[in-house]
């Protein structure tokens, strides 16, 4: 007559108002702008994997769709903010109560120049070692990427906030997805550039430059100044 004590769930941050506020509200944005996603992912596949030896002349790429874009890009950043402050929290680099929206808001601004710092490097490295239809085709190989992992980010990342018990399995999946989507991102690159054997020396070094270096001095960078914010908390 006694029954069972029940096991208290895990309750996120996604307790704070203001950030699920800024979720549904860019979600809210995405699914106005749903015309233009259309045009979007019409050439999804051939930004992504495709390639052509000169751009088509009935592609029609307008300021909507550039600007739906970047809206699918600051979904992703937001996402990747989220992630990120709920390994640093598994981690107990810092504590969840500590601060969580403006964490997470400094972490999305951070990939979201990031991503800003990527697309310049590419767009100067193209312009230095190839023509201006393989730097075109790279930079789409690379949003295409981008938009792609928005959208496979955005399960993991709202699990991640509501249902802190599943925090490490959403991490492991989320850092599966953002591998993959690299490494397809890569693959373009590498049909691309690669002419000869001797370009493979010149791929290896932009592997470790452009890929590898920035994100291990990001992770630094974040590392650091999440524990100082914990700090001064």
């Amino acid at each position: 007559m006694l029954g069972v004590e029940g096991t208290a769930r895990p309750v996120g941050y996604g307790e704070n108002s203001w950030l699920s506020t800024i979720i549904v509200a860019m979600l809210v944005i995405i699914a106005l702008n749903i015309n233009h996603c259309r045009q979007l992912f019409k050439n999804f596949r051939q930004n992504l994997i495709g390639m052509r030896q000169r751009a088509n002349a009935f592609d029609n790429h307008t300021a909507n769709e550039t600007r739906t874009l970047f809206i699918i890009v600051v979904l992703l950043c937001l996402s990747e903010g989220i992630l990120l402050f709920s390994a640093a929290v598994s981690a107990g680099i810092v504590i969840e109560d500590t601060g969580a929206l403006a964490m997470t808001m400094l972490l999305g601004a951070g990939a979201l120049g990031y991503y800003l710092w990527q697309l310049a490097v590419y767009r100067t490295v193209g312009y230095a070692f190839a023509d201006r239809d393989a730097t075109r085709q790279w930079v789409s190989g690379f949003n295409a990427s981008q938009t792609l992992l928005s959208l496979l980010l955005l399960v993991p990342a709202l699990v991640a906030l509501f249902y802190t018990g599943l925090t490490e399995i959403m991490l492991i999946l989320a850092a599966v997805c953002y591998i993959l989507t690299r490494i397809l991102f890569i693959c373009k690159g590498f049909r691309i550039f690669y002419t000869n054997f001797g370009s493979l020396l010149y791929f290896i070094l932009y592997l470790c430059a452009l890929e590898i270096t920035p994100l291990l001095i990001l992770r630094r960078l974040f590392l650091s100044v999440l524990r100082y914010l914990e700090i001064t908390a």
